[in-house]
């Protein structure tokens, strides 16, 4: 038992260490009143370094520079007051996804899914349903959004260019929670009220698995998907599981996280999670096995939660109510001296030659302006960016472990100059 107890007083100080290791500073959102902002769904959209905040009564979606931290606004989205648990709540948009190169806004406001241009920030189509959004989310394979509307247990299949409803898919429970397997051709939901996950076909539309998360009254809330290991993501309100997506959907592992947990956001191999009830915000490691180890547990602030996590390692976490907010929350790594290209070169697996062999594959008769060897979000890559006929450039990363290619997109000559320019105001 001593022993026992040691070994536990030793992993609380670990976790004490790690947590002095991250800042933690408020970000005020403009428009806040004494009531605060109650937000929901946030991201990151890596194409322009940017953090989408749907904030609700507002009217108003806030596009937060990741590096800067400056604020603009997509303004002019309807609200509307409803009475919710015999509370007045005024309703706006709420939730965001990222697909062929436009944003999409579901707003409570007035029921509607919006397209926004992600550099202008000028919206375009919208179409309005006939049940309130809950949570959005871009499907590649069938340039499709499909949307969580539990109040009348259903999802709607929009086609992603039109914004027309295409299907209404209806279940016994309410939809909530999202994630897209590409590789599997899957989108991934919860039925809350039932304690459910359900893997649906993107094609047929019929659920090929049925899996029981085990999280309990409250149900399972949000998702997210390791495509490659087949590892599903379970957020429960105090609890993170990981589910065998690639096999029966068995739980492999768990980790607490505190209560108050709604969505939360994965990259590069860490699972990010915000309990709002108990103010707090954990990191952890999920290993090839689906195994969930501590990294991190950081004091944050009470409603702190639904966490998006910038390239540069910036935990950016949306207030979803209990107490008057109208601050996001920003969580960030402290400073450490950066490896040289030498030390980086002694981690990786794949030399930059055989990369760079990788990354001309994907991009025919182009040439290489110029290579790195970075890491981001802790994971080791090569980043190229390649030359064409074509105006702009072409950005290839390349994993320098295994030499898979993590990303291909093209910038324009205007997004090439910008990101210089931050480059050179924020140098790595």
């Amino acid at each position: 038992m001593k022993r026992f107890a040691m070994m536990m007083l030793f992993l609380l100080l670990a976790a004490t260490v790690s947590a002095a290791d991250y800042t933690v500073k408020p970000l005020p959102l403009p428009g806040g009143t004494t009531a605060g902002i109650a937000m929901d769904y946030i991201a990151f959209h890596a194409a322009t370094n940017t953090v989408w905040v749907p904030a609700g009564a507002t009217g108003a979606v806030d596009v937060i520079d990741a590096s800067t931290k400056k604020i603009r606004q997509v303004t002019g989205f309807p609200t509307k007051e409803i009475t919710v648990r015999d509370r007045k709540r005024v309703m706006g948009p709420s939730s965001v996804t990222f697909g062929d190169g436009e944003v999409f806004i579901g707003n409570r406001g007035d029921n509607s899914v919006c397209a926004v241009h992600p550099k202008t920030l000028v919206r375009g189509r919208c179409q309005v349903l006939d049940s309130m959004p809950d949570g959005l989310a871009y499907v590649g394979p069938t340039k499709e959004v499909w949307v969580t509307t539990p109040r009348d247990k259903s999802i709607r299949i929009l086609d992603a260019g039109t914004l027309h409803e295409k299907s209404k898919l209806t279940f016994e429970g309410n939809p909530e929670g999202f994630a897209v397997d590409a590789k599997r051709h899957r989108f991934y939901t919860n039925l809350e009220d039932k304690d459910r996950t359900l893997a649906i076909d993107l094609t047929s539309h019929k659920t090929e698995a049925t899996w029981n998360p085990g999280c309990g009254e409250d149900g399972p809330h949000g998702l997210r998907i390791d495509e490659k290991a087949g590892h599903l993501f379970v957020a429960c309100s105090a609890k993170v599981e990981v589910l065998n997506a690639g096999g029966d959907g068995a739980i492999l592992s768990s980790i607490d996280t505190g209560n108050g947990v709604d969505d939360f956001d994965y990259a590069g191999g860490l699972v990010y999670v915000g309990a709002a009830r108990d103010g707090k915000l954990t990191i952890a490691r999920a290993d090839s096995s689906g195994h969930l180890s501590l990294v991190a547990s950081v004091p944050t602030a009470a409603g702190a939660r639904n966490p998006a996590v910038a390239k540069n390692g910036d935990v950016f976490l949306a207030h979803g109510g209990g107490t008057a907010s109208s601050d996001l929350i920003v969580v960030s790594p402290a400073a450490s001296p950066e490896p040289t290209q030498a030390e980086l070169e002694k981690e990786a697996k794949i030399s930059m030659e055989k990369a760079r062999d990788i990354a001309l594959a994907k991009v025919p008769h182009g040439k290489i302006a110029s290579e790195e060897l970075e890491r981001e979000h802790g994971k080791l890559i090569y980043s190229f960016d390649i030359k064409t006929s074509q105006p702009g450039v072409t950005e290839v990363n390349v994993d320098a472990m295994n030499g898979h290619v993590i990303d291909v997109h093209h910038e324009t000559p205007k997004a090439e100059a910008t990101e210089k320019k931050q480059e050179a105001k924020h140098p790595r």
